[in-house]
């Protein structure tokens, strides 16, 4: 291959790795707006490890007054009793400063989520908000990733057919790539492996939408706080939900038009399909 056409192959394999890293930042972000979601349900560690400690509280006489238990507190009270037993924490001076280091911990970082390097908290009630914006970000950088090699990918075809030397640049992009894996003389390749890079794309709708219903869950407790505030978490939660299913679908669409352009030019090559995908 002549040297004065590495750079298109150069360009090619710069901005397949760029799709793929933003691919990895989409992934990452979901990944951690997932743990902060999950670390706020009722049935996560530290929401159950604070309600053992209060049944405790209130079963032991360790409170000031006597507090009857509420249906739910009775059905738990067996499971926390025999919890508090084998963590030893069986005087009221262990469980109360147990239960006081817990509603801090899930004050502190369940309820505030911290952000590196800015050195801010923001309230987990808004996480939607926080998560559907940097996820519309994140999409459209991602949108333009695929654009451009898709553009290049093309670019780089036409030379090697315009040069006779459309196999040497077939296989040597070919080699380069991950998340899209073209056909291949060497390589056999089922189809739900054709199908997971594209699963990948929907995290971030599927997170957006977990956290949505979570806000639907507790929409009481929302307005009892701030009726403003929670009506302008909804609004913008489906919003932002909206324009997170239409870049997903956009980029999917982009991926596919880079699948079918690798699978065009093995079928010009006479490279068969079962080849690659058995």
């Amino acid at each position: 291959m002549p040297d004065r056409f590495e750079s298109y192959i150069d360009a090619a394999v710069r901005s397949t790795a760029r799709a793929r890293l933003v691919l990895i930042v989409v992934v990452t972000s979901s990944a951690l707006a997932l743990g902060a979601w999950w670390n706020s349900v009722p049935f996560s560690w530290i929401n159950s490890r604070v309600s053992v400690s209060r049944v405790q509280l209130k079963a032991s006489g360790c409170e000031p007054k006597s507090v009857e238990l509420s249906q739910e507190e009775k059905e738990l009270l067996e499971r926390s009793t025999r919890y508090v037993e084998l963590r030893k924490a069986l005087s009221c001076d262990l469980l109360r400063d147990w239960a006081q280091n817990l509603e801090r911990v899930r004050i502190e970082q369940v309820m505030l989520i911290k952000v590196p390097f800015f050195g801010i908290s923001i309230d987990v009630n808004d996480l939607g908000i926080i998560a559907g914006f940097t996820f519309v970000v994140i999409l459209i950088w991602f949108r333009f990733s695929l654009s451009r090699e898709l553009t290049n990918l093309r670019v780089v075809f036409r030379q090697g057919r315009d040069h006779d030397e459309l196999k040497a640049y077939y296989d040597v992009l070919a080699m380069e790539q991950v998340m899209t894996v073209p056909h291949m003389r060497e390589e056999t390749r089922r189809g739900l492996w054709w199908w997971i890079p594209k699963a990948l794309f929907f995290f971030p709708a599927a997170i957006e939408f977990i956290i949505m219903l979570n806000d639907a869950r507790t929409w009481k407790i929302g307005l009892a706080l701030n009726l403003e505030h929670t009506m302008l978490l909804y609004a913008l939660g489906f919003v932002f939900f909206v324009l997170i299913m239409a870049l997903t679908l956009n980029c999917v669409s982009l991926s596919r038009q880079v699948d079918r352009e690798w699978g065009v030019t093995a079928a010009e090559l006479g490279i068969p399909p079962e080849t690659a995908r058995a």
